[in-house]
């Protein structure tokens, strides 16, 4: 017959619940008394857990893990009291607020992994018998590992299993080489997966943009953070070394501190390899450096003397490295292996801020005065963040 619950309340404070079959509704059990005030709850399921002293703590009324009539959703009851009847468990205390625990034979389990045990259990409750059992050992042993031991098992449908298991939790686990494996199956994924071209790209780009979104975040954060703290130029360098790619994307390689007068000490801070093997150069001076003068000549702001000198010292780098382009050529392919072409290089100058123009003239004489240069392009600091940003907020269809 099916089975019938039952609630009744005792001074206000305490309430019972009860269940009993309908053909005899005398024959009543106790399966749960829950003290309001204290948020306790004593649960008497005595058929189902070989455990007699269950306690739910901080809760004023049944959690929603629990039915009425006496178990833990799910089926979890059965697979719990299968795996803590094997220990030396003698109460099981089931808490809103406190962490998972073992301690003088009592087993604590955090609400909080009891609620991800019966979700999985609910997700899994296709599977066989077998494998729901081992994966509440599985679930315990990572839990206490201590007191639970290891299961090893191969399941019937492993895709299954590892998709089931796709949750942040499991992220501080990974060491490098499972880093390393995780890398080359998802790369052929990418390759093997679909064989139609479009559904395959589709599947490329849509991983592209994830991860070039995550990497974008964090370099905009630490780009942001060495601005505010005001950082050394060879730290600088060494930062938009390591993101070369998201200065200009035409550029694929990059030899740090170039010497482009051979025999002596004139070294560029990068020398940047297009996507045709031909060479530009890179320099970058602080974000302090003061772009134009305060003063003006007729009415017209000038370049500063610290952009001048940087400008000029550019210059100097591109008509020596054109110079003797051709020992450069053969320096760079001895040192690094790599076949470049010197013909007509240009300089990036990484300089300044924009927040230096403080008003309309100084903006528009900037703009007329960097339109001017012939092979040397200025990026300002601030226009590198902007940029940076920006490819956040790319469109893809």
């Amino acid at each position: 017959m099916p089975k019938e619950t039952l609630l009744e309340s005792h001074d206000n404070n305490i309430k019972r619940i009860y269940v009993y079959d309908e053909s005899n509704p005398q024959n009543r059990t106790l399966v749960y008394e829950i003290d309001i005030q204290k948020e306790i709850i004593k649960m008497y399921s005595t058929d189902l857990f070989s455990i007699k002293d269950i306690t739910i703590e901080g809760f004023n009324k049944l959690p929603d893990c629990f039915d009425e009539k006496g178990y833990i959703k799910a089926g979890a009851s059965y697979y719990i009291n299968k795996r803590l009847s094997t220990k030396d468990v003698d109460k099981l205390v089931i808490s809103k607020f406190k962490k998972d625990d073992f301690h003088d034979n009592t087993l604590v389990l955090s609400y909080s992994s009891l609620s991800k045990l019966v979700d999985k259990l609910k997700y899994i409750s296709s599977e066989s018998k077998r494998e729901r059992s081992l994966f509440v050992d599985e679930f315990f042993h990572l839990i206490f590992p201590d007191l639970f031991e290891e299961v090893t098992y191969s399941s019937r449908s492993r895709k299954k299993k590892v998709i089931e298991n796709l949750d942040e939790e499991i992220i501080k686990h990974f060491e490098p080489d499972d880093l390393i494996k995780l890398e080359e199956f998802y790369s052929k994924l990418l390759e093997l997966r679909y064989q139609n071209k479009n559904t395959k790209l589709k599947l490329v780009q849509r991983t592209k943009i994830k991860v070039d979104n995550i990497t974008l975040k964090y370099v905009i954060e630490e780009f942001e953070d060495k601005l505010s703290k005001g950082v050394l130029e060879s730290e600088w360098g060494d930062f938009l070394q390591k993101h070369l790619y998201l200065l200009n994307s035409k550029y694929t390689r990059c030899i740090p501190e170039l010497n482009v007068v051979l025999g002596g000490d004139r070294r560029v801070d990068f020398g940047l390899i297009d996507l045709y093997s031909y060479l530009d150069i890179f320099e970058i001076k602080k974000p302090e450096t003061r772009i134009l003068s305060e003063k003006t000549d007729r009415g017209n702001y000038y370049w500063h003397n610290e952009t001048v000198k940087a400008l000029t010292q550019a210059e100097k780098y591109l008509f020596n490295a054109e110079r003797k382009g051709a020992n450069l050529s053969e320096d760079i392919k001895r040192e690094k292996g790599l076949d470049v072409y010197i013909v007509k290089p240009r300089a990036i100058v990484m300089l300044g801020h924009s927040n230096q123009l403080i008003n309309d003239n100084m903006k528009l004489d900037f703009r007329i005065l960097r339109s001017s240069l012939k092979n040397v392009e200025i990026l300002t600091y601030d226009e590198l963040l902007e940029q940076l940003k920006n490819q956040l907020l790319k469109v893809y269809n």
